[in-house]
């Protein structure tokens, strides 16, 4: 809790009164009254700070960084780090649509293909690849 001045007019006893926000509050406001310990006399504050704010700035031209902007940076940098990993190390399949090595325009024309020479069974193993075709 905040320590704050305060002096009675009627006799001159000054004193420092340790007062929570709320209550100091109150008695700005006058809801509640100070009483001199000596005369029993109302007691004025000394000093009145009044509103005091300040701002703690997180930027890039200076002030103080944060936890937070330390965090963000850091992750960025790790995404940044991750998505290069997996550009180098994750396959991906570029699958060209043909029957027997032979490309064909797409994978419905080469599950045909497939059933003219080697029968439904054959066609069977290309239904998943022209139902991804046909969803795209």
């Amino acid at each position: 809790m905040p320590t704050y001045s305060v002096a009675c007019l009627e006799c001159g006893h000054n004193e420092d009164r340790r007062m929570s926000f709320s209550d100091y509050d109150a008695v700005v406001k006058g809801e509640a009254k100070l009483v001199c310990p000596s005369c029993q006399e109302n007691m004025t504050l000394n000093f009145q700070p009044g509103r005091v704010a300040f701002v703690l700035k997180d930027s890039a031209v200076g002030g103080w960084v944060s936890k937070a902007g330390k965090e963000n940076k850091y992750r960025a940098k790790r995404r940044e780090v991750m998505a290069q990993r997996e550009r180098d190390h994750v396959f991906k399949s570029s699958l060209q649509p043909n029957y027997k090595g032979e490309e064909t325009g797409t994978w419905r024309e080469a599950q045909e293909a497939a059933r003219k020479e080697g029968g439904d069974t054959a066609a069977s193993t290309y239904t998943p690849l022209v139902a991804k075709e046909t969803a795209t």
